[in-house]
């Protein structure tokens, strides 16, 4: 058939059958990959709901442990320092 004269109808029609049966195939695969997501998404929001509270329980042990040096006049400024002396005492 010459590019001037139009593709018989029947050729159209499988042609469009053809390109729906691949768009039918690549929806129902993307939608078993996205079948998951809601349950992913669950796990991180519950794994960012830990994470916040272990940082609190940081957060308060670093606090806590700044005070103590503070009361007790413990300086951490100079680390080489107090290597140094870590390492006399050993």
């Amino acid at each position: 058939m010459s590019k001037d004269q139009p593709e018989p109808i029947e050729q159209q029609l499988r042609y469009q059958g053809v390109l729906l049966e691949n768009m039918q195939g690549q929806l129902v695969r993307f939608a078993e990959a996205m079948g998951n997501v809601p349950a992913q998404v669950q796990q991180l929001t519950e794994d960012v709901t830990d994470l916040k509270s272990d940082m609190k329980v940081v957060k308060a042990a670093v606090t806590d442990t700044s005070r103590e040096q503070k009361r007790h006049g413990v300086k951490l400024g100079n680390h080489e320092r107090r290597i140094r002396h870590l390492e006399q005492a050993a």
